[in-house]
């Protein structure tokens, strides 16, 4: 018999660089022209930021928002 397990970690991306939780930052990606956020901490999700988000956007309400790119492979491992 064959068994599964199904695991949420809504968070890995950014717990994986161990930032803190309290502390707010997000990881990016493109999609074609457009710059999105890929993940954020959960402290960015508290104050209103989400995956998919416009990077302009979100720097729009949280101007000094510390950003880096995401990097999907590492994520994977």
């Amino acid at each position: 018999m064959t068994r599964f397990v199904s695991i949420q970690l809504p968070f890995w991306a950014t717990d994986r660089l161990g930032w803190p939780a309290d502390r707010r930052a997000a990881l990016l990606t493109k999609d074609g022209s457009a710059l999105l956020l890929a993940a954020v901490t959960p402290a960015a999700a508290r104050e209103g930021l989400r995956p998919s988000q416009r990077l302009a956007d979100a720097l729009a309400a949280f101007p000094d928002l510390p950003v880096e790119t995401f990097e999907a492979e590492a994520t994977h491992q």
